[in-house]
Parts: C-alpha cells; structure tokens; sequence
C-alpha cells in the first residue's frame, strides 16, 4: 500500500493517514514515477528529483532528493510525529512540508544520511582521503585538512 498520494492540482504529496514514517527514495520518489506515467498524470508539473546514488567501487554515493515547483509535503490530518528518511530539501530553499489544515500538533523528524558512504584511493598517484562528513573537514594520510565550507 503507497504511504503517500500526490495531488498534482494542489502540488502537494500527501501523506495516508497513520503513516509515520517516510522513506524518501522508496515513498515518495519511486511512487512519484509510478504516478506521473499514467496519461491523466502527465500534465502536472515535475515534483522531485534526485543526484546521487551512483555506485562506487565498495558503496554508493548518496542520494539526495530536491522538491520543485512549489511541491510540498503534507502530513496526515492529526496529532501524531512523522519521521521522514532521506536527504530531501525544496530546490527554491524553502520548507518542504506544508501545514495541516486542522488544528493538530504535527512533529517533523528528519533522519539524513552522509553524502558520500566510503572514498577509496584514486589510480592517479594522489593519497587516500577520508571525509569527516559530521565535522564537513577532508583529511589525508598526511594529515593536511582541508574545511569544506
């Protein structure tokens, strides 16, 4: 059963009622390409995509999910937290979920995860790095450090 319908009048992904937990890339990504095949679908504007994901030699590069043109997502009419479970921002930079219509004490966790899983040594002579993604620092063996800002 899909945890969310989209409502492509509104611009909005609906969350069903009871669901409290989100995963971004399996409920609302891969159900928005399910969605927006159907013929009567096709006319809405884009709702999300994705960078990321690629594969590496031992992991994957993580994905990362964007909201576009005005989509928001919409919890379920009641009290109740909502865990969402993925990198997921708006494109325009603005909040990705839109209020309830009642009066309910909606919560909002968002889980994330590191951009990049593992980096291995490149074939090209240079040192292995590790990226410290907690503290947004690049470390070498050598023990330079490089901040990412």
């Amino acid at each position: 059963m899909a945890q969310v319908v989209f409502d492509g009048n509104n611009k909005v992904i609906l969350v069903e009622a009871g669901v409290k937990f989100i995963d971004v890339q399996r409920d609302i990504y891969s159900e928005w390409k399910r969605w927006i095949v159907h013929p009567q679908n096709k006319k809405f504007t884009r709702a999300i995509r994705v960078v990321g994901g690629d594969s590496l030699p031992v992991d994957n590069l993580g994905s990362t999910f964007f909201l576009m043109n005005g989509w928001k997502i919409k919890p379920y009419e009641g009290d109740h937290r909502l865990t969402i479970d993925g990198n997921i921002y708006a494109m325009d930079g603005s909040d990705i979920i839109k209020d309830t219509d009642g009066n309910f004490k909606v919560s909002i966790m968002m889980t994330v995860s590191n951009i990049i899983n593992k980096v291995l040594p490149t074939s090209g002579g240079l040192p292995p790095v590790v990226c410290d993604s907690e503290s947004s620092n690049i470390n070498n063996e050598d023990g330079w450090t490089v901040s990412i800002s």
